[in-house]
Protein backbone atom coordinates (compact mmCIF):
# COMPACT_ATOMS: atom_id res chain seq x y z
CA UNK A 1 0.00 0.00 0.00
CA UNK A 2 1.20 3.48 -1.19
CA UNK A 3 1.79 6.09 1.36
CA UNK A 4 2.02 8.86 -1.21
CA UNK A 5 -0.76 11.40 -1.29
CA UNK A 6 -2.62 11.57 -4.26
CA UNK A 7 -1.43 14.44 -7.11
CA UNK A 8 -4.06 17.16 -7.28
CA UNK A 9 -4.24 19.12 -10.58
CA UNK A 10 -2.60 21.86 -10.35
CA UNK A 11 -5.26 25.31 -9.46
CA UNK A 12 -3.17 28.72 -10.07
CA UNK A 13 -3.15 30.48 -12.86
CA UNK A 14 0.52 30.59 -13.21
CA UNK A 15 0.64 26.56 -12.84
CA UNK A 16 -1.93 25.68 -15.40
CA UNK A 17 -0.90 28.51 -18.37
CA UNK A 18 2.99 28.03 -18.22
CA UNK A 19 3.04 28.70 -21.99
CA UNK A 20 1.13 31.81 -21.11
CA UNK A 21 3.37 32.81 -18.58
CA UNK A 22 6.66 32.33 -20.57
CA UNK A 23 5.31 34.23 -23.22
CA UNK A 24 4.11 37.59 -21.19
CA UNK A 25 7.98 37.02 -20.12
CA UNK A 26 9.19 36.95 -23.60
CA UNK A 27 6.79 39.99 -24.56
CA UNK A 28 7.62 42.35 -21.97
CA UNK A 29 10.88 41.75 -22.19
CA UNK A 30 10.74 42.58 -25.86
CA UNK A 31 8.65 45.18 -25.22
CA UNK A 32 11.22 47.16 -22.41
CA UNK A 33 13.66 46.30 -24.85
CA UNK A 34 11.76 48.86 -27.68
CA UNK A 35 11.07 51.39 -24.66
CA UNK A 36 14.35 51.44 -23.18
CA UNK A 37 17.36 49.91 -24.94
CA UNK A 38 16.20 50.90 -28.92
CA UNK A 39 16.25 54.39 -28.35
CA UNK A 40 19.51 54.37 -26.62
CA UNK A 41 21.01 52.61 -29.17
CA UNK A 42 19.07 54.88 -32.34
CA UNK A 43 20.83 58.08 -30.06
CA UNK A 44 23.90 56.73 -29.48
CA UNK A 45 24.49 54.96 -33.55
CA UNK A 46 23.40 58.96 -34.89
CA UNK A 47 25.50 61.09 -32.62
CA UNK A 48 28.44 58.60 -34.49
CA UNK A 49 27.16 58.77 -37.76
CA UNK A 50 25.45 61.89 -38.26
CA UNK A 51 26.68 64.34 -35.49
CA UNK A 52 24.16 66.01 -32.67
CA UNK A 53 20.74 65.38 -32.21
CA UNK A 54 19.15 68.53 -34.35
CA UNK A 55 15.94 68.97 -32.47
CA UNK A 56 15.97 71.01 -29.39
CA UNK A 57 19.53 71.12 -27.37
CA UNK A 58 20.59 68.26 -29.08
CA UNK A 59 20.67 66.02 -25.64
CA UNK A 60 19.97 62.73 -25.31
CA UNK A 61 16.92 64.28 -23.09
CA UNK A 62 15.62 65.70 -25.98
CA UNK A 63 15.80 63.08 -28.38
CA UNK A 64 14.14 60.78 -25.39
CA UNK A 65 11.22 63.27 -25.25
CA UNK A 66 10.66 63.31 -29.07
CA UNK A 67 10.90 59.25 -29.08
CA UNK A 68 7.82 59.24 -25.99
CA UNK A 69 6.02 62.24 -27.69
CA UNK A 70 5.63 59.99 -31.28
CA UNK A 71 4.73 57.48 -29.21
CA UNK A 72 1.99 58.59 -27.76
CA UNK A 73 0.63 60.84 -30.67
CA UNK A 74 1.08 57.85 -32.95
CA UNK A 75 4.24 58.07 -34.82
CA UNK A 76 4.15 54.71 -36.86
CA UNK A 77 7.68 54.55 -36.67
CA UNK A 78 8.29 55.08 -33.28
CA UNK A 79 5.42 52.13 -32.94
CA UNK A 80 7.72 49.54 -34.89
CA UNK A 81 10.63 50.21 -33.10
CA UNK A 82 8.70 49.47 -29.58
CA UNK A 83 7.25 46.78 -31.05
CA UNK A 84 10.34 45.49 -33.42
CA UNK A 85 12.03 43.19 -30.97
CA UNK A 86 8.87 40.99 -30.42
CA UNK A 87 7.48 41.32 -34.04
CA UNK A 88 10.92 40.18 -34.89
CA UNK A 89 11.02 37.50 -31.87
CA UNK A 90 7.63 36.33 -33.47
CA UNK A 91 8.92 35.90 -37.13
CA UNK A 92 12.12 33.77 -36.13
CA UNK A 93 10.01 31.55 -34.23
CA UNK A 94 7.40 31.26 -36.84
CA UNK A 95 10.08 30.43 -39.47
CA UNK A 96 11.98 27.87 -36.85
CA UNK A 97 8.64 26.13 -36.28
CA UNK A 98 7.56 25.64 -40.01
CA UNK A 99 11.71 24.65 -40.88
CA UNK A 100 11.24 22.25 -37.82
CA UNK A 101 8.27 20.56 -39.63
CA UNK A 102 9.87 20.84 -42.98
CA UNK A 103 12.71 18.78 -41.43
CA UNK A 104 10.53 16.71 -39.55
CA UNK A 105 8.24 15.66 -42.90
CA UNK A 106 11.56 15.37 -44.89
Amino acid sequence: MSTQTPQHPPTSFRAKHPRLRRELWIAGGALLTGLIVLPLLIYMAGQLTLGPYASGSGSLGAFIGDYYSGLVHGSGAVWWVVLGPYLFLALLRGVLLISRRYLRTA
